[in-house]
């Protein structure tokens, strides 16, 4: 029986870590040790934490001396990990109670790097109102059906999150992974840098990893933009690096991203002025590298034609007119549905 560990990253979550810490601890699988890292929460977290290190010895307090970040903080914790599987449980998410079980028994089966598992997006504590996120496909893949998808690129055969994965411990140890300030696509970045490790993975199609509904893109947030252009760069010199014919579909990624945010600001951004800092947003893009980079893309692209030219009113006209006013509503409509729940 393998032993596994439990890191759950704590920032400022005293009204969910509860439910969280409480889900792992009650795991049908018993054999863990479950690391809490405090990144300086300035609620009551970090007291929360201590009252289950008191009561339960596999629990483990690392405590940040400053603000690390997610990434950050998930490497330092790297240092301290005595179990031969990796899971990242987020302080406000939770567990069924054999969520560890189900998953071990198949990597213990298989004998598997990485085993992944559905998430459940949740709007309420109870998982009442709630999505499955896309699995990708069940089932086990080796070393040599892993050629294709090693790169996080396309037709990967697992998601881009750290959380519904347990991870052999030895890849994280053997990997060179690089810090990073980046907290919209962190994790992305994170996988992709183990992913040459990987020699198996196996799809569990089952869900039992609920995922607290907030959503990074359902509301407009101003560093999004500029994690994303950190990330392309990443992804970038990754895909010369390992799969150069890859760049010029991550280039066109690159452009839907900004295509998104410019909805975001639009459409999203509760500020009075949007469109005037839309404006001003695009002007100083078109300074950018990220800019050069978009507008020497070999392709007719309406959006892109109108990067070129620097034609500011025909690129927030063609966003208007590729907004889905359906898709709007329901995302303005989860959001206050999220905000009620949420205080219950």
């Amino acid at each position: 029986m393998n032993k596994v560990t439990v890191f759950i990253p704590v920032y400022n979550t005293e009204k969910y870590i509860r439910q969280c810490i409480d889900s792992v601890l009650n795991q049908s699988y018993t054999d863990m040790e479950v690391i809490l890292c405090n990144d300086c929460s300035t609620d009551n977290s970090l007291a929360i934490c201590q009252e289950y290190e008191h009561k339960d010895s596999r629990v483990r307090i690392v405590n940040n001396e400053r603000n690390l970040g997610l990434f950050n903080t998930r490497l330092k914790c790297l240092d301290f990990v005595s179990g031969d599987y990796f899971f990242q449980v987020d302080s406000d998410d939770w567990l069924e109670k054999d969520y560890i079980k189900v998953m071990m028994d198949v990597a213990e089966e298989y004998v598997v790097d990485v085993v992944q598992m559905g998430m459940i997006k949740s709007v309420d504590r109870w998982g009442v109102v709630s999505h499955k996120e896309r699995l990708y496909f069940p089932g086990l893949y080796t070393e040599e059906q892993l050629d294709q998808y090693h790169h996080i690129f396309a037709q990967r055969v697992f998601s881009n999150n750290v959380c519904t994965k347990g991870i052999r411990t030895a890849i994280l140890k053997k990997a060179i992974i690089q810090p990073s300030d980046i907290h919209y696509g962190d994790d992305l970045y994170f996988l992709q840098q183990i992913s040459p490790y990987i020699r198996s993975v196996y799809v569990v199609p089952q869900f039992r990893y609920f995922y607290r509904y907030g959503g990074s893109m359902s509301n407009y947030n101003p560093k999004f933009w500029d994690d994303q252009s950190k990330l392309y760069w990443l992804r970038k010199a990754y895909a010369l690096e390992h799969d150069p014919e890859y760049v010029k579909g991550l280039t066109l990624f690159f452009v839907d991203i900004l295509k998104d945010v410019l909805k975001l600001q639009l459409f999203i951004n509760q500020s009075e002025n949007r469109v005037a800092e839309t404006k001003a947003f695009l002007q100083r893009f078109y300074h950018t590298k990220d800019y050069s980079e978009m507008t020497v893309v070999d392709t007719n692209d309406e959006f892109i034609e109108s990067l070129r030219k620097k034609d500011t009113n025909g690129i927030l006209d063609y966003v208007c007119r590729r907004t889905s006013k359906f898709s709007l509503l329901k995302t303005k409509t989860l959001n206050k549905v999220f905000r009620l729940l949420s205080n219950f």
